[in-house]
């Protein structure tokens, strides 16, 4: 199992709170959250330590996130703020980020929450590895090779000229499925994994700026032709004098991420894109989603829908043993299909076959039921 991560979360709104907790676990990652309605307790709880992120709201007439922010950065943990907002404007979100959030995510837009999450997870392992590669440099070689050994990272280090390679975890081998002697003996091998498609952008950005700033995403081929997608992050270490000594870097297999990240956005572009009416609702039957469909047919707009109850579509025309049975089935964890006799905004009176599904969030819970 991925361990669990332990997230702080700063919403005032339990409902708000509860939607981004189940849309963190429905984006595949396994959390554990610590809610809290304010900045009252936020300093006890970065004193405990432990915490991998911090999720803030923000709100138009309140600075919450912006507390948030300065209590992380007073407590001197790399810790990443994530801000999680309606809509406060660009010149808000702008003077947000600049004060040290990390990302800015609007709460119609939370699709985007796991993967941002999953990307400063990296940036923190980077951070991490970054500050225990410069403490087993100065400490010893010994202990240096204790901590690399065992990360399933590729960390590796090059010498001042960036042409001989001194270091390169066990990794390596389970990542790039070849020998670390094959690459320890030639470095510019590195190149010749790189897929054909991303070579001409990373050579580039090498000829630019050489390992010692070098931060991408690309894609390497196996030796079988399978292909991962890879984040290496590099930088320079110095000397007491300040002078480039060493250039080391990280290098994480990030394939999981970049194929989730693509299955969300073509499940997006889907429901989307469909002709029949999507719409999905917390475990109450408040509406969270609707799609364009949704908007021409009904003729609720999707700000009008969001956060009503899919009742304001009743006619009463089908009795309460109908919606009973629904409710019944759904709460049951099975899904219900029928015809539904249901009304427009402007009162017209339209027939629609529906199914109506429940979702369990990853411990199991009912949390959203889908219509389509």
């Amino acid at each position: 199992m991925v361990p669990s991560l332990r997230i702080i979360l700063i919403e005032r709104s339990a409902e708000d709170a509860r939607l981004v907790m189940d849309t963190v676990h429905q984006g595949g990652l396994n959390a554990e959250f610590h809610h809290l309605a304010d900045v009252r307790g936020l300093q006890q709880l970065l004193d405990e330590g432990g915490w991998d992120l911090v999720i803030s709201a923000c709100y138009p007439e309140e600075d919450l996130a912006m507390a948030v922010i300065e209590q992380v950065r007073q407590s001197r943990l790399y810790l990443p703020v994530i801000v999680v907002a309606d809509d406060v404007g660009e010149e808000r979100a702008v003077m947000l980020m600049h004060a040290g959030a990390h990302d800015f995510i609007t709460k119609h837009n939370l699709a985007r929450l796991a993967p941002a999450i999953e990307r400063e997870l990296e940036e923190l392992e980077v951070h991490r590895c970054h500050q225990a590669a410069e403490m087993a440099l100065r400490e010893s070689e010994q202990s240096f090779r204790q901590l690399t050994d065992n990360i399933g990272e590729v960390l590796w280090l090059l010498d001042a000229s960036q042409q001989h390679m001194l270091y390169l975890s066990p990794a390596f081998e389970d990542i790039w499925e070849r020998p670390c002697d094959w690459l320890l003996a030639n470095p510019g091998r590195l190149l010749e994994t790189i897929h054909p498609e991303e070579f001409h952008r990373v050579q580039s950005q090498l000829a630019d700026a050489g390992w010692a700033g070098f931060a991408e995403e690309y894609r390497i081929l196996l030796p079988d032709g399978q292909t991962r997608w890879i984040n290496t992050r590099s930088f320079p270490i110095r000397d007491e004098s300040g002078e480039i000594y060493r250039v080391a870097g990280l290098s994480i297999d990030v394939s999981r991420r970049r194929r989730l990240e693509e299955e969300r956005e073509m499940m997006s572009r889907a429901l989307e894109q469909s002709a029949d009416a999507v719409a999905i609702t917390d475990e109450t039957g408040v509406m969270v989603y609707v799609n364009p469909a949704f908007e021409e047919i009904t003729g609720y707009s999707r700000d009008e829908a969001v956060g009503k109850k899919a009742n304001i579509l009743k006619s009463g025309l089908q009795d309460e043993d109908f919606y009973r049975s629904l409710w019944k089935s759904i709460t049951s964890g099975l899904p219900f299909t029928d015809i539904f006799i249901n009304r427009r905004k402007d009162g017209e009176l339209y027939f629609e076959a529906k199914t109506i599904t429940p979702v369990f969030s990853a411990e199991g819970v009912l949390s959203h039921f889908v219509s389509t």
